[in-house]
């Protein structure tokens, strides 16, 4: 008896039952959200945990079964038939898998998607297809079942990005800080025509493509080629806005030609959605104090979520009273790009607010910054006080050079292709120098809390960050309040903002 051959054989069945898995919890409109109600942001963590285990099965039985090759006469160049293990395939079917697996790995998915788009599913279809090809009797039963799914789930969501209707109605840069490595655009969408891309909650994201202006990459067409971004406008307010951050200046990527296409405007480019997905595990609205934590451009979701709230007031249906913010972030210009979402916070003096940006990196970066704006505009044929929270703008308009602007009111500035005019950070907003210390926060928030009443803790940011948010507020599946009288909602920021659950 070969016990180390027993090993070998049984492993790929383990292997085969998490590719099962992988697969079907990848799917967004398949049976996992049809018949049991797991969203496809939930199902994503169980999708990255099953697959990296099926390689690594996969890696175990690779190895045993090449080291028992030539003693129990499995040989590479054998005879191929349907009835038998084929030695070839599945070896090229293992470092298939290899590569699906490193690609995913976050320093490749995040910095450069479309290789990791690309070399993700070009090679999972490879992979599957060896795999039959390696022992069709055990895969051809798994994959026949994956197959009706899979297609079932594609054909939904081609018809959703076919027909969702949206609008590219302006796209501007709000931060240019290379010093900080700091690029940041804003991209205004008109309400799709299908209601589940309308329907988002604080903290959901959006599959995204742009095509006009912006080219394919690895052999992908623009038009096909989504990237997933946080939503950063509330669901209550009449627009999508998305902020893109270039993640790799200067090279050409996706996220650098949006940049550089934002520069002098880009309605004409055709944008496409699909569904709006991910919401948070702990509704906000059921706590009396709301703290949230950020770094860098995962204030977004947050922004979205104290839009929200703001907007919730106004309707008076939320419970929350107080809000505090505490925002990590190296550059000034990108807390003066949210500037229109702290215009929400002081159109609500029903909730104290508590808005705090910790300025790392920078001295003096305390000081908040205006400016005479560019000359020659007069006050009078150009106040920003006087316009929508928002409202994009074109200089020429006004008779003036420049591109698009956008309009930030109460500040008495404009931004200008990521540079701030006329104004600075708004007057709402303490900004503090140094990086936060969250214990000390977070102890004195619940020590302010009347008894009786909840926090709710929402994180989005580093991973350094969340780790240090996620030790001190038990996190939660679900709605839940904790004995410490903190629930937690921490969300890491792998594709800008997955709503993925810490721990």
């Amino acid at each position: 008896y070969d016990s180390a051959l027993a090993f070998g054989r049984a492993i790929p069945h383990g292997a085969l039952r998490l590719w099962w898995l992988a697969e079907i919890s990848a799917h967004r409109f398949g049976i996992m959200w049809g018949v049991f109600g797991i969203p496809y942001d939930r199902m994503i963590t169980f999708h990255k945990m099953s697959g990296r285990l099926a390689v690594l099965f996969m890696t175990l039985h690779a190895v045993v079964m090449l080291g028992k090759r030539n003693v129990h006469g499995y040989t590479l160049d054998a005879k191929f038939s349907v009835n038998t293990i084929n030695m070839l395939p599945g070896l090229l079917a293992w470092l298939a898998s290899l590569v699906v697996a490193l690609s995913a790995l976050p320093v490749i998915r995040r910095k450069y998607f479309e290789v990791f788009y690309a070399l993700h599913f070009n090679f999972k279809f490879f992979m599957t297809v060896l795999m039959i090809l390696h022992a069709p009797r055990w895969v051809i039963p798994f994959s026949a079942g994956l197959l009706v799914s899979f297609y079932f789930d594609a054909c939904l969501r081609f018809y959703t990005k076919a027909m969702c209707g949206a609008k590219l109605l302006s796209a501007t840069v709000v931060a240019d800080d290379s010093k900080n490595n700091v690029q940041v655009a804003r991209l205004e969408i008109e309400k799709a025509s299908l209601e589940n891309v309308n329907h988002w909650h604080p903290g959901s994201f959006v599959m995204m493509s742009l095509s006009g202006p912006i080219k394919g990459a690895m052999g992908i067409p623009a038009a096909g080629l989504f990237h997933p971004y946080t939503i950063a406008s509330p669901p209550s307010s009449k627009k999508i806005v998305v902020m893109v951050r270039n993640m790799a200046a200067g090279s050409g990527q996706w996220s650098d030609q949006v940049f550089e296409m934002s520069k002098g405007g880009a309605a004409q480019a055709t944008v496409r959605l699909g569904p709006c997905m991910g919401r948070l595990e702990i509704d906000p609205a059921e706590f009396s104090t709301v703290v949230l934590c950020c770094g860098g451009i995962g204030v977004t979701p947050m922004a979205s979520l104290w839009g929200e709230i703001a907007l919730a007031h106004q309707q008076k249906y939320s419970k929350v009273k107080r809000v505090k913010l505490y925002w990590s972030v190296r550059s000034q210009q990108l807390v003066t790009a949210f500037a229109e979402w702290f215009e929400y916070a002081s159109q609500c003096p029903s909730v104290e607010w508590d808005l705090n940006v910790f300025m790392t990196g920078q001295q003096g970066a305390a000081q908040a910054v205006g400016g005479a704006g560019p000359a020659g505009i007069p006050q009078s044929s150009f106040d920003p006080n006087t316009m929508q929270a928002g409202q994009a703008v074109h200089m020429q308009n006004y008779g003036q050079p420049g591109g698009p602007a956008i309009v930030v009111p109460n500040t008495g500035g404009y931004i200008i292709n990521g540079a701030a005019f006329g104004g600075g950070i708004p007057a709402n907003v303490t900004v503090k120098e140094g990086r936060p210390n969250f214990t000390a926060l977070l102890e004195d928030c619940v020590a302010k809390t009347p008894s009786g009443e909840y926090v709710g803790v929402f994180s989005c940011g580093p991973a350094a960050m969340m780790a240090d948010v996620a030790a001190l507020v038990p996190v939660t599946p679900g709605y839940s309040l904790t004995k410490s009288r903190l629930s937690g909602d921490t969300r890491t920021t792998s594709f800008a903002w997955l709503a993925l659950p810490w721990g």
